[in-house]
């Protein structure tokens, strides 16, 4: 049984997974890879273009499904605890402690919850790590070649990666173990990676870096940095049990891995530095939350051990891990119904975490952005048969959120159009003579055209982001200049 233990339990993540991957709704970034999907490129101006594929892909397979269009997503998460099952039996045994902790951790829940980059990136870089220290310890230098490819991979998906990949090469740089470096696989790997990543850093040197552009709006959006607040919502999004587990195995990994225990301490650091989002270290915490099942198990009390050696379980600390996971995890995965999670939340005195600057409502924003898209798509019915005939038209939204929903649900037959992100390099019709505008304000829409008045509004979606409620539609006609004159007005990237 103990060999089959990161498997079962694998399989058993992805059926739990199943059972709630079609409650709520699309998620609003979901929506927006789909729209992305739709004009393939090597680029967007937020991300790389791995996701938009495999959301295309999967919305092709799918046939509509949002249980089959997430599947990918669950399978990695599958596949991130089988890989830490593994791990933990190559450090020692506690494989099934090991997978449990991953399975159950509320951060990885929610990427095997949602198609999105963060669904794949713990497993590309646990993948990498094991790579790397199975190559540091005698393996087959052949391998540098799966690290050059893993690593390229994992640049296509998000652009973070290449924090936890500079992080790995300055430790193995600063140890004994850098002569691995010399091999001629290693500058074949090298290559390898370069090659893969090539077209789409052309893409960013043909569009401008929009990227860094993108990165420099990031203070306008996010919520205050502060130290403290990075550490607690850590803290919150592992489980604080499976934290203090996971740092059990750094120190494990300080004698049986050095260099990844290092490379833990590092992205920390400089995530830290660069006052990024609390998440943002997700994937670093892999090889630790892997190495946990061993730590306990070398490090814990012989008696308690003594109870549960036919199992791979490993003791009380365990249990109350699992516990105190599956009882934050109804607070970030749509396990009970909206009221019932708020009922819930009040229960448990937690209010949803805020991570941007805008006004949260009762869920926390992952969940809440799944609601408020079917409103959007009637109110819109609504005001499309009052555009005057013969007008060429369009709707035009405030986010991405909003276009992709309006594209997968319906427009009436109206081109979407928005300045958000990769939007606005999607541009508009040049001819348009009118134009509906998803909410704002009617005096900054006076300003490109000459008449607005409101044709529509939306029902009310009580689970919904409060400024994704009710909104009015505007009409607007006759624009005071040409779009190639008003559309650079529109770019807002964040």
């Amino acid at each position: 049984m103990r060999p089959r233990a990161p498997l079962v339990l694998a399989l058993l993540t992805v059926a739990l997974h199943l059972l709630i991957l079609g409650r709520y709704g699309w998620f609003r970034d979901e929506l927006y890879f789909l729209a992305c999907g739709r004009r393939l490129d090597w680029g967007y101006v937020d991300q790389p273009p791995l996701i938009a594929l495999i959301s295309r892909l999967a919305f092709a397979v799918s046939g509509g499904s949002l249980i089959v269009y997430r599947l990918p997503a669950a399978l990695a998460h599958g596949g991130l605890v089988y890989l830490a099952g593994r791990f933990a039996e190559r450090l020692g045994g506690g494989a099934a402690t090991s997978c449990a902790v991953v399975a159950l951790t509320p951060i990885y829940a929610v990427g095997g919850h949602l198609l999105t980059m963060n669904a794949f990136e713990p497993l590309l870089y646990l993948t990498l790590a094991m790579l790397v220290w199975r190559l540091l310890r005698g393996g087959d230098a052949r391998l540098w070649m799966a690290v050059g490819a893993l690593t390229g991979l994992g640049l296509l998906n998000k652009h973070s990666f290449a924090f936890y990949a500079a992080c790995l090469l300055v430790v193995v740089l600063l140890t004994p173990q850098r002569s691995a470096l010399a091999s001629r696989w290693f500058a074949a790997g090298v290559l390898l990676c370069a090659a893969l990543v090539l077209p789409h850093a052309l893409w960013q040197v043909r569009h401008g870096f929009p990227m860094l552009e993108l990165l420099a709006a990031q203070p306008w959006k996010n919520a205050p940095w502060t130290l403290r607040n990075f550490v607690v919502e850590q803290l919150l999004e592992l489980n604080p049990l499976a934290a203090g587990a996971g740092l059990a195995g750094l120190w494990l990994l300080w004698g049986e891995a050095r260099e990844l225990a290092l490379a833990f301490v590092l992205q920390l650091l400089l995530f830290a530095v660069l006052k990024g989002k609390s998440y943002y270290v997700s994937a670093g915490w892999a090889p630790l939350l892997a190495a946990a099942g061993p730590a306990l198990q070398r490090f814990g009390p012989r008696e308690v051990y003594q109870v549960y050696t036919r199992y791979t379980v490993r003791g009380p600390a365990t249990a109350l891990i699992a516990v105190t996971s599956a009882a934050l995890l109804p607070l970030i995965l749509p396990i009970l119904p909206p009221a019932g999670l708020a009922r819930y939340q009040e229960l448990l005195g937690m209010r949803p975490t805020q991570m941007e600057h805008v006004k949260l409502g009762a869920l926390p924003q992952h969940l809440a952005d799944m609601f408020g898209w079917q409103e959007l798509h009637d109110a819109v019915a609504e005001a499309a048969p009052q555009i005057p005939a013969g007008a060429q038209a369009a709707v035009y939204t405030q986010n991405y959120g909003e276009a992709g929903a309006l594209e997968l649900f319906g427009s009436s037959g109206l081109p979407v159009i928005s300045g958000h992100n990769s939007y606005f390099l999607w541009g508009a019709p040049h001819d348009l003579s009118a134009l509906l505008i998803v909410g704002g304000r009617p005096t900054d829409h006076l300003k490109s055209f000459e008449k607005c008045r409101e044709v529509a509004r939306e029902r009310e979606a009580q689970w919904a982001m409060p400024y994704e409620r009710s909104r009015v539609i505007w009409l607007c006609l006759r624009p005071r200049a040409p779009m190639e004159v008003l559309w650079p007005r529109s770019k807002h990237y964040e």
